[in-house]
């Protein structure tokens, strides 16, 4: 937001075949278009965590996350999972 630079929601998928690679964009979000939201911070995050999400779906095999991205859950996920 401060230096108002677009957000690329990219991925990169292996094709078969050695070394061949398809990019894919998945949104660019614009951070003018939430200037005016009060709460602009959580509203490109919302929308960064939809185009990640979109991309994970569409080619689940292909993801690999290194760390646990969301370490704390709603009670009532922990309590469902117990």
């Amino acid at each position: 937001m401060e230096y108002n630079v677009p957000l690329l929601v990219l991925g990169v998928r292996k094709l078969p075949g050695e070394m061949r690679y398809e990019q894919i964009i998945e949104d660019v979000i614009l951070p003018e278009e939430f200037a005016a939201a009060a709460d602009a911070p959580r509203a490109i995050t919302r929308r960064y965590s939809d185009a990640l999400a979109r991309l994970v779906r569409r080619h689940p095999e292909q993801y690999f996350w290194l760390h646990r991205r969301w370490k704390h859950q709603p009670k009532a996920r922990r309590a469902a999972a117990a």
